[in-house]
């Protein structure tokens, strides 16, 4: 990744958000916990 490129986005955007450690999986990843919280996502979506 491109250092210092989340620092970069958050102040033109002004919206705060991380890098993922692994960018590979990270779509998989929480496509994975969407699926398994179907439809408590739409009810609580914090927990």
């Amino acid at each position: 990744m491109i250092a210092g490129v989340d620092d970069f986005l958050n102040k033109r955007i002004g919206l705060d958000f991380f890098l993922s450690k692994k960018p590979l999986t990270a779509i998989v990843e929480g496509t994975k916990l969407l699926l398994k919280n179907r439809g408590s996502y739409f009810v609580k979506p914090t927990e």
